[in-house]
């Protein structure tokens, strides 16, 4: 009778270990864990509002509410050119988590956020967004880039809308106040077309930012609706990729580029979603629309 007892007592956790489907297939150690958050968690927040203020002539400004230096080491402050405020090209791309590169063959500076690049020239009143030249200021085109006391000062109004930054100025207090809604997703465009040939495989780079200063747990799920029979959907971070839903550690600021992979058998189009969560924020998603032809 023990016998028996125990090899039934086997056989169920032999069952309960062959009931459990992993999510995700690591090709490296450092697997997270998965799984949905709890019920009592706190209600989502909203996107972050991220405020930056600065003034003429200070070489100090603040980020959600927090003094810093503008370019520490430097000295670098905003200045007045034209009636236009030229800032150190770091002052608000860095606070984005964003890259700045110089080349100094061209005299050109180079800023890279998220899905958006900007190229900028030193003495030129147009730039490039996206590979789309632009004037920098159509109603004063002496309004252009700059090299002051070593340091690269770029037309803040221009930079900062084309990375969708809101600027306001207050004349009294000569303040520029930047405010940026930033989300869980990076991306600009929340829609995506990827066309490819026939058995061939589209890729989407996906931008997840922790816009606070804290950690923070995101929830990435992978949402494959209306994909064509045999097409499969995937998405990697890193050594990790998944099929289904993960969690993700977010430090502060800190950014992941997640690779969605739709990959295609013969011809035809559909769509693949990545929703990411958190308790932190609203949901947030990226669409992706493929494309597959003969061609």
């Amino acid at each position: 009778m023990k016998t028996s007892v125990r090899i039934c007592a086997m056989f169920l956790a032999l069952m309960q270990v062959l009931s459990v489907v992993a999510d995700c297939t690591a090709q490296s150690a450092g697997q997270p864990s998965h799984g949905a958050f709890s019920e009592t968690a706190q209600a989502p927040a909203g996107p972050h509002i991220m405020t930056v203020l600065l003034w003429i002539d200070s070489p100090t400004m603040t980020v959600d509410g927090v003094r810093q230096k503008i370019d520490p080491g430097r000295d670098a402050r905003p200045i007045i050119r034209d009636s236009r405020t030229l800032v150190p090209v770091g002052a608000i791309v860095e606070v984005l988590g964003g890259e700045v590169s110089w080349y100094d063959a061209d005299k050109r500076v180079s800023i890279t956020v998220a899905d958006i690049t900007i190229e900028l020239w030193i003495g030129r009143n147009t730039a490039s967004v996206n590979g789309v030249s632009k004037p920098i200021d159509p109603v004063s085109p002496r309004v252009v880039p700059e090299v002051a006391n070593g340091r690269t000062m770029v037309p803040l109004r221009f930079v900062a809308e084309s990375l969708g930054v809101t600027v306001t100025w207050n004349q009294t207090r000569r303040e520029i106040n930047l405010t940026f809604e930033q989300n869980l997703i990076q991306n600009s465009d929340k829609t995506i077309a990827l066309a490819v040939r026939r058995d061939d495989v589209a890729v989407c780079r996906i931008y997840v930012r922790n816009p606070l200063a804290t950690d923070i747990i995101v929830q990435a799920t992978l949402l494959a609706a209306q994909l064509p029979q045999n097409w499969t959907a995937e998405f990697c971070y890193g050594d990790i990729c998944c099929f289904k839903s993960t969690e993700i550690t977010l430090h502060g600021h800190e950014q992941k580029i997640i690779e969605l992979s739709v990959r295609t058998r013969g011809t035809g189009e559909g769509d693949a979603s990545l929703l990411v969560s958190s308790r932190e924020f609203d949901d947030d998603s990226l669409n992706v629309h493929v494309t597959s032809s003969g061609d």
